[in-house]
């Protein structure tokens, strides 16, 4: 499928299962698509909250390891191998030492999705083309973009936090971190993002 059939898709899913206006979280690929979701629908969402976004579309050798990724994702599904490199390239041996069941806990992450369905989304990724970063805040969205300042994508979480109106969004940018702020900071992250919601959703 094409880049704008998976955000149609995604856009109709949200919008038949989704209890709105909702909070949309995304990382990486996940957030460049939940943007693009907004500009179509932008009443589904009240907020959002982006970790490590990757907005920018990818050059010639970016196309060229989506596309082997998605064969190799469809015909030999997520394998150990496959598991270190990801694992190896978002975190520090030391953070991989101290926490000896986050290979466990990725794996049963990944291992809820289909590799079929993993594949299509890689390839289309990787194959989009780049849409400038328009305000998606005609409603007044929030947003709350995390991102630890050693990760390849912090100068595309800059990028998304521009796309919010002035004053309606936050960014978290913790310094000795990488991509997953979640699973390297857990403590702040969770005040960070409670207060967010609270404040967001009106909880008390």
């Amino acid at each position: 499928p094409s880049y704008d059939e998976c955000v149609h898709e995604l856009s109709e899913i949200i919008s038949s299962e989704a209890r709105r206006p909702c909070l949309g979280i995304g990382t990486g690929m996940g957030a460049d698509l939940l943007r693009r979701v907004a500009e179509v629908s932008p009443s589904l969402f009240r907020a959002f909250l982006f970790v490590a976004p990757a907005f920018s579309a990818p050059g010639v050798f970016g196309k060229a390891l989506s596309t082997f990724a998605g064969y190799y994702v469809y015909f030999f599904g997520f394998n150990g191998h496959a598991i270190d490199l990801v694992l190896n390239r978002w975190f520090s041996s030391e953070t991989i030492d101290r926490n000896l069941d986050l290979r466990e806990r990725f794996v049963s992450y990944v291992e809820k999705l289909r590799p079929q369905d993993a594949a299509r989304m890689i390839y289309a990724y990787g194959n989009r083309t780049e849409v400038p970063s328009k305000k998606i805040s005609s409603q007044r969205l929030r947003g709350l973009v995390m991102c630890g300042r050693d990760s390849d994508f912090h100068s595309q979480a800059l990028d998304a936090f521009q796309v919010f109106q002035a004053g309606q969004a936050s960014i978290m940018e913790p310094f000795t971190t990488g991509s997953l702020v979640l699973d390297e900071q857990p403590e702040e992250v969770i005040k960070s993002v409670e207060l967010f919601v609270r404040s967001s959703f009106n909880f008390t």
